[in-house]
């Protein structure tokens, strides 16, 4: 059989092929080389490709102890260090590094046997919401080219759409792994914030920034987290049943912290749907919870951004784009008054999704994005105050799940014309319950 079947297959059925002896990792991993360099838009993918050093490391898995996930071609956002080799972070090559250890969660990923192909197109510093990057320019959606990809994870999202890689690494600060999830119609999972270890991975807002991964299906999104974690929580065996019936909440549209385009409303009905065949009680949130998040997410985002880049910001900030430097120096603006005010309020807001949320639903949904993806074009239109607003639109239904330290999985279960995804969250290290649900949805659209 051609080993780019395998590339069409679920991670956790092509892991199991090369196990079992049907195909050799190293056929997979030069079928998926073949599929990138074949195509234009799929090389755009990568801003750092390595297929000499991902053969190499086939061949070594081949050759070597089974690991789970022996052979599997993966690619990482471009801001996950590696020993040794130099991570752009989709910047002007003056803010290259070359990394001195390896990011824990890459390391996880190699021990496991997975073979990486390089860095993934990404939001410049991984500021931004859409896709669209001042150095290496816009990567195209994958389903329709003049509509945008999705940030700032832009790379993750389309790689893992186009079957390139089974899946990918992202970062989420205010959604972004969700966004481009969303827009490109995988899954895109963002654990609780600490879940999955950051060191190594270039810093957007400290306090906000988490690692997660980008997947075809929930059960290899499982598979993921248990490598990431190490195995403690088993997220593929919690996939197999629930106890009790699970009670889910769907935020009422006029609690969206800004208003929602048609399909943003279909796909959460879709979800509704899905929800009452599963077995799940559904129920009708309102609450300016999410909206208000939102707010105090925002000034500690660009806040921290523009505490990490004070030194580019002083000596080298002709060299950030307009977009992202516009961020940074609006950070800068804060008094700490405000950005103290903003962590400080975490608490409370915490204590209100227990109050006014848990005590009534086990896990609550609304849309990942409160619209399909927009045209290129009219990104393109906008000046750089416009194209900050739009991205900061994007990322409303989001930013506050960051900003509240929640896990959260954007799941594609509505298309008109273009995918737009819905967003489960749940309780605060219910990660695992977090992807069931989204299992369940996905089985019963």
């Amino acid at each position: 059989m051609d080993a780019s079947h395998y590339l069409d297959s679920s991670l956790i059925e092509t892991a199991g092929a090369i196990a079992a002896g049907a195909v050799t990792g190293e056929a997979v991993v030069r079928a998926a080389i073949e599929r990138i360099e074949g195509s234009p838009e799929a090389r755009a993918c990568f801003v750092r490709f390595r297929p000499d050093a991902a053969l190499r490391e086939a061949a070594r898995g081949d050759a070597g102890t089974a690991g789970r996930l022996r052979g599997i071609p993966m690619a990482h956002k471009d801001l996950f260090a590696i020993r040794g080799e130099r991570s752009t972070f989709c910047a002007q090559p003056s803010f290259h590094l070359c990394g001195t250890a390896t990011a824990p969660a890459i390391d996880a990923l190699d021990r496991a046997g997975a073979v990486n192909l390089g860095g993934l197109h990404m939001a410049e510093f991984a500021m931004g919401a859409a896709g669209w990057n001042e150095v290496h320019g816009f990567l195209a959606n994958p389903h329709h080219r003049d509509h945008l990809s999705g940030g700032s994870s832009s790379g993750s999202a389309a790689a893992v759409a186009m079957r390139l890689v089974h899946a990918a690494l992202g970062s989420d600060t205010g959604g972004s792994i969700r966004v481009p999830c969303s827009f490109c119609g995988v899954i895109g999972f963002k654990p609780t914030n600490g879940v999955v270890p950051v060191e190594g991975v270039y810093p957007v807002s400290p306090t906000l920034d988490t690692v997660g991964v980008v997947t075809r299906t929930v059960e290899d999104c499982a598979l993921m987290m248990d490598v990431l974690t190490g195995g403690g929580t088993r997220y593929g065996d919690a996939l197999e049943g629930r106890g009790g019936r699970v009670r889910l909440g769907f935020l009422a549209p006029e609690s969206y912290p800004t208003p929602p385009e048609p399909e943003a409303l279909a796909a959460v009905e879709a979800a509704r749907l899905a929800a009452e065949r599963a077995g799940y009680a559904v129920t009708e949130i309102r609450s300016d919870l999410p909206a208000h998040g939102a707010i105090p997410a925002g000034i500690v985002f660009v806040s921290e951004a523009g505490a990490v880049h004070l030194d580019h910001m002083c000596g080298n900030a002709d060299s950030v784009g307009e977009q992202v430097r516009n961020r940074m120096l609006l950070g800068m603006t804060y008094p700490a008054s405000v950005y103290i005010r903003a962590i400080n309020q975490r608490e409370a807001v915490r204590r209100r999704w227990r109050d006014e949320i848990l005590s009534r639903v086990d896990a609550l949904v609304c849309p990942s994005t409160p619209c399909h993806a927009p045209r290129r074009d009219d990104y393109a239109g906008l000046d750089a105050d416009g194209a900050i607003a739009m991205n900061g639109r994007l990322g409303s239904y989001t930013a506050w799940v960051n900003y509240v330290g929640l896990p959260a999985v954007s799941v594609p279960l509505y298309w008109s014309g273009l995918p737009i995804g819905v967003q489960v969250v749940g309780d605060r290290y219910g990660d695992a319950e977090v992807l069931r649900i989204a299992r369940d949805l996905m089985a019963a659209i």
